[in-house]
């Protein structure tokens, strides 16, 4: 790979993470530096993410999630989301983990819209304390390891 193809693609990233930044503050939204790095991977790969978080103990959720599917305005792009499912398979062929921390799609309120978020956070809320602030741990990792791949797939293509 030339090093002029890797500087655009450098350049790329770094405009994505402040279009992501920019994006949130819009909506009066802080967004931490994880969200913001899975964000612009999505977006990257043409998939629109909207929204995000890093996932947070004693407010918000207690894992990490993205709102994909929507455009800036709230109109639907369903079919913008079908290559994530694709990057999840690719993801998921070498890296085994739990179905608690496996990232799915959850639909957002009967709308195109989708949670990216690990299958285990719907029972965040009835887990201990201790059990809620350990997977929150996890979720973050899973997350984490995603957007690496993600990364990683961007500026290798």
């Amino acid at each position: 790979m030339s090093i002029d193809i890797v500087q655009d693609r450098q350049e790329r990233w770094d405009r994505g993470m402040e279009q992501a930044g920019r994006l949130m503050q819009q909506h009066g939204r802080h967004i931490d530096s994880a969200a913001q790095k899975t964000m612009t991977a999505l977006n990257l790969f043409m998939i629109h993410s909207i929204g995000a978080c890093g996932g947070h103990w004693g407010y918000g959720h207690p894992y990490p999630w993205i709102i994909i599917g929507l455009t800036e305005r709230g109109q639907g792009s369903l079919i913008n989301t079908l290559p994530i499912l694709s990057l999840l398979d690719d993801f998921y062929a070498n890296h085994p983990c739990s179905s608690d921390c496996r990232l799915i799609l959850i639909s957002r309120n009967n709308s195109d819209a989708f949670d990216l978020r690990s299958q285990g956070a719907a029972f965040q809320w009835a887990r201990s304390e201790e059990d809620r602030l350990q997977k929150l741990a996890e979720y973050q990792q899973e997350m984490a390891a995603f957007t690496t791949f993600l990364k990683q797939r961007f500026f290798q293509s």
